[in-house]
């Protein structure tokens, strides 16, 4: 993804307004004047207070094709930072794959994403960096995400908190979920994408664990791999949008509490959600995280 920043003129500044005013969307930055999404192409055009311009941002996968037509010199795309992207798939065809997040850390959803990938797609994935999520940090994916989901076919579920507790209250362990939620994002996926290509799992349980956790048929000509992020682009893609699914709705639990709630299940997690508990109760808590981590236990029992 690049970046292409333009000083407009007020004129062309209210022509941009009136072309794309049906692709509007909510201005998110506070110093943002006008924002819309046209294709692949995120537009923001910034309020002007001391300059006799408006600062316009071009953001998407080739944001010159919008942007060339506010400039009157040819546009030099500057070549976005790339995170190194494994060039050895084992699959480069036709494919489906599925990752997950959020399984260990105490707050926040689970969410399971599955993504489409085929041949002409992998030069894009490259260029935006695509790899595992764990290999790019959290300010990049929030950047990338948006365009991921909006460019790929592919689908993603997440369960709450609320939900996750009364799931394991019904008798469901972490496995079960991941594979009920493998399957359907996949099967579904499948349905908008049909065809008898494979489809890749990072594996977190045996084969005939996974069919035996399903109350359903499971998908056809499935694999099953470790590390399979690092194997076949679908699952580094459905890696990175679940990850970013995640992330927004962490923002979201966090506005929601006026707080940044920490990641994954160490210590300060612990501290943390004493200090959450002794503010907001125990009822706030139980609605944020999971209940059957052990740092749910220590918290209870405020043996920290």
């Amino acid at each position: 993804m690049a970046d292409i920043t333009l000083k407009l003129t007020l004129a062309q500044v209210k022509h941009l307004q009136e072309q794309y005013a049906s692709m509007a969307v909510e201005v998110t930055h506070q110093y943002a004047l006008f924002r819309a999404k046209v294709d692949d192409v995120e537009i923001t055009i910034y309020q002007n207070s001391k300059h006799d311009y408006y600062k316009t941002v071009f953001r998407g996968l080739y944001p010159e094709k919008i942007a060339q037509a506010y400039s009157d010199t040819p546009l030099t795309v500057p070549q976005p930072k790339q995170t190194k992207t494994p060039r050895s798939y084992l699959d480069k065809g036709e494919q489906i794959g599925s990752d997950e997040v959020g399984f260990g850390d105490f707050f926040g959803p689970l969410v399971v994403a599955a993504s489409y990938v085929d041949p002409q797609q992998l030069s894009e994935l490259e260029l935006l960096g695509v790899t595992d999520s764990k290999k790019i940090d959290d300010e990049r994916i929030r950047k990338i995400g948006p365009l991921l989901i909006h460019h790929f076919v592919g689908i993603y579920y997440t369960v709450d908190n609320p939900k996750f507790n009364q799931l394991i209250k019904d008798g469901y362990n972490m496995n079960k979920m991941k594979a009920m939620l493998h399957n359907q994002a996949l099967q579904r996926l499948r349905s908008k994408k049909p065809g008898t290509y494979p489809a890749y799992i990072d594996q977190f349980c045996t084969p005939e664990k996974f069919a035996a956790y399903l109350n359903v048929k499971m998908i056809e000509n499935v694999h099953f791999a470790t590390k399979a992020e690092s194997l076949y682009p679908s699952v580094a893609l459905a890696s990175v949008i679940a990850r970013y699914v995640f992330l927004v709705k962490m923002d979201e639990l966090g506005a929601q509490y006026h707080v940044t709630f920490p990641l994954g299940a160490g210590k300060h997690v612990d501290e943390f959600a004493q200090a959450f508990k002794e503010k907001h109760g125990l009822e706030a808590l139980n609605a944020v995280c999971k209940m059957n981590f052990k740092n749910y236990q220590r918290v209870i029992n405020e043996n920290l």
